[in-house]
């Protein structure tokens, strides 16, 4: 079987990956050197910074060599390496790319190859960056696959959870290191202390519990997204794959499977 590879392991490219994972496919992940994920505890992005990570059952581990790769394979565990100029597939059999990085801007691709490459959400156009898309906004069309033209541009608003949309998001107060003073499954009240950056406080802004944190070891950006608080309360929800992550793995899984008959 070929290789599908993601190219991202954030929250919405694990749900991808844990999709194509369960149905049998082979995956590579790759990351840059310090991964930006939020939700950190259902992406594999992780395993760049601990060396290995589960999300839900499916464990991933960090590949440093090729010969790491076939390892990792060889536990049915999901590689991820580090490769932000994607140099792997100059020398590797690939039948899909997956750009599930969400960077909501155009990036290049060669289109000539005979590799698949599949576009999530803003940026992509089909047949001028991707040979297909899919729609990443919440509403009627999340996940439909896109055969013409692109997906919706980006609102700049997350999505509604509970009753909070851009509330919910917890951005730097400033650049630097941040101190976590909570962890991802943590209760808080409104106005709780829940990180520091460069000595200026990250509270809570409602209460709820913590969805998603920054790695400790990223440094961030004044006004980036670090963190997200659930209104919900519920603490098994920081620890599952999001109902929209399964809505766009399955929509890729799709496009494989119509495409391998």
């Amino acid at each position: 079987m070929e290789l599908i590879i993601i190219r991202g392991g954030g929250d919405l490219a694990s749900g991808v990956a844990a999709c194509l994972f369960r149905a049998g496919y082979k995956i590579l992940i790759t990351e840059q050197g310090s991964p930006a994920s939020v939700r950190r505890k259902v992406s594999f992005s992780e395993a760049v910074y601990d060396g290995q990570t589960k999300v839900e059952e499916i464990s991933a581990r960090f590949a440093g060599s090729p010969e790491d790769i076939h390892a990792v394979f060889d536990r049915s565990e999901i590689p991820v390496i580090i490769d932000p100029d994607l140099e792997i597939v100059k020398h590797t059999p690939v039948e899909f790319l997956v750009d599930a990085r969400m960077m909501k801007r155009k990036v290049e691709y060669d289109l000539g190859s005979v590799l698949t490459v599949i576009g999530l959400g803003p940026g992509f156009e089909v047949g001028v960056n991707c040979n297909l898309a899919i729609e990443t906004n919440r509403g009627p069309s999340l996940g439909d696959v896109i055969y013409h033209g692109s997906p919706l541009k980006d609102t700049g608003i997350p999505g509604e959870i509970g009753d909070r949309s851009i509330e919910r998001v917890l951005r730097a107060p400033s650049n630097g290191r941040m101190t976590h003073h909570k962890n991802i499954g943590d209760h808080v009240n409104s106005g709780e202390l829940i990180a520091e950056v460069d000595g200026k406080k990250v509270t809570a802004p409602f209460d709820g519990v913590i969805r998603g944190l920054i790695h400790p070891d990223f440094i961030v950006i004044e006004g980036m997204k670090i963190g997200d608080v659930d209104p919900r309360n519920e603490v098994e929800l920081c620890f599952t794959i999001s109902d929209k992550a399964i809505k766009i793995g399955e929509s890729v899984l799709k496009i494989v499977e119509e495409k391998k008959k």
